[in-house]
């Protein structure tokens, strides 16, 4: 356990209302985030782009030792450790049964240059799909196929929302996530060498005779609306995943993980091939 901590007992302690000011979603290239649980601790601990400032831990939680690894990871020698209350922890935590430790810091959000920087294999976009759930799902889908990075067009859900951030699991802090300021970023993708093709619900091709080329973007549209006509003007070929039983489709977190690993059998495949 550190050796300097201090203790917050009180809501009405003025560092909490000054550490949870500027965290809205357009606040710029770094941005204020909570992250709640051993588990989404631990990925902040370990993510080079998280700068935590303070740990809050329930006292009697790290009296017990209960989280002694956690307390004794070396970034925390330039963060304040805090035993807080009850009260405190509730006051900080976004769920109705917060797990007894939170970090507050600072994220650096990924641009579009670093995509283009770092990636040369699949890009996964969010057109516009508005549940946090769902929106933390895909990410953490793409995060597990090895996709190199996700874009998220205007009208997304926010990433760093408390929902979204624990649907990815942690993975938003591997993989880069970008939120684009136009439709026109794909633009972008497609100049550097990408082919960009959109999910249709319905009048798609069907998705296992559609061929994925290793620098390919996936788009997803919202499960409402669907693709957007900006993200549309893009896309240059539309797929479909059949639909067999009495579904009308599948929720967009689900038919992003097919398609998705669609994309790596191909890959897989096509390596396999030319190694033949």
């Amino acid at each position: 356990m550190p050796s300097v901590m201090r203790r917050i007992t009180s809501v009405s302690n003025p560092l909490l209302r000054n550490l949870l000011e500027g965290s809205h979603p357009d606040q710029g290239p770094r941005r204020r985030i909570v992250l709640e649980g051993p588990h989404l601790v631990e990925e902040g601990l370990r993510s080079s782009r998280v700068h935590i400032s303070h740990l809050f831990v329930l006292e009697e939680r790290a009296r017990s030792g209960e989280f002694g690894a956690l307390l004794s990871h070396p970034v925390l020698s330039r963060a304040e450790v805090i035993l807080a209350s009850a009260p405190v922890i509730r006051k900080l935590s976004a769920t109705r049964t917060p797990q007894g430790v939170l970090t507050v810091g600072d994220f650096e959000a990924w641009t579009l240059s670093d995509i283009l920087e770092t990636t040369s294999g699949l890009v996964v976009v969010s057109d516009g799909i508005q549940d946090p759930g769902n929106l933390g799902g895909l990410i953490r889908t793409a995060d597990a196929a090895g996709a190199g990075a996700v874009l998220l067009l205007p009208g997304s859900a926010d990433p760093l929302g408390p929902k979204a951030l624990r649907a990815t699991a942690g993975s938003l802090f591997h993989l880069p996530v970008v939120r684009a300021e136009s439709s026109e970023d794909l633009r972008v993708l497609k100049g550097s060498g990408y082919r960009i093709l959109g999910a249709e619900a319905h009048g798609g091709t069907p998705f296992f005779d559609t061929a994925f080329p290793e620098k390919t973007v996936l788009v997803f549209g919202s499960e409402g609306q669907g693709l957007s006509s900006g993200a549309r003007a893009w896309c240059q070929g539309f797929f479909t995943i059949p639909v067999k039983g009495h579904a009308e489709s599948l929720n967009v977190a689900s038919a992003a993980a097919v398609c998705i690993y669609e994309y790596v059998r191909q890959l897989q495949a096509a390596k396999g091939a030319s190694r033949g």
